[in-house]
């Protein structure tokens, strides 16, 4: 399966991208990703629902 952000939301799926729950965030992905606990938070928006 492959989920395709509709085009009026693919930009908040881009900012979420660089965020990850795991925490410390390994010494080899630090340049990419940061620690964020809720990664909806940031951008104050509802999670992504899907569509069938």
């Amino acid at each position: 399966m492959l989920n395709v952000a509709v085009p009026d939301l693919w930009e908040q799926v881009e900012r979420r991208a660089p965020l990850t729950g795991v925490d410390p965030v390994p010494e080899s992905r630090r340049a990419v990703y940061r620690h964020e606990p809720d990664k909806f938070a940031p951008q104050a928006s509802p999670p992504p629902t899907s569509i069938s």
